[in-house]
């Protein structure tokens, strides 16, 4: 995929070992990026329980995509889309976050094209 900028991003399903790229991304949010994504004030340090907690996923009832790029020599994430299914429920959720750098490169419109 290609940012409005041009440079490439990949997009690939988040993995565990993910948690540094999520942690340095999430130090990335503004506040009000946090309220309007997780509706809550967040306290640092980031605890590891509520980190791991966004990059270990049950795949069966739900997916999460992240967008990172290459960036002098190292990877960055750049924002994690989320999609949760209730199937009790027949119902789900889609959830965006991008770091407030990454705002206003059409990640969000690209990632629901692919949903």
């Amino acid at each position: 995929m290609e940012a409005s900028d041009g440079r490439t991003v990949i997009l690939r399903p988040i993995k565990p070992e993910d948690e540094p790229l999520w942690l340095e991304m999430f130090h990335n949010f503004s506040q009000e990026s946090i309220h309007f994504r997780l509706f809550q004030t967040i306290i640092e340090p980031v605890a590891h329980e509520f980190s791991a907690r966004y990059c270990n996923i049950d795949y069966d009832r739900e997916l999460a995509i992240v967008a990172e790029m290459e960036e002098g020599g190292n990877r960055k994430m750049l924002g994690v889309v989320r999609l949760n299914i209730e199937p009790a429920e027949n119902a789900g959720e889609v959830s965006f976050i991008v770091a407030d750098p990454w705002q206003g490169q059409v990640l969000v419109q690209k990632w629901l094209i692919i949903l």
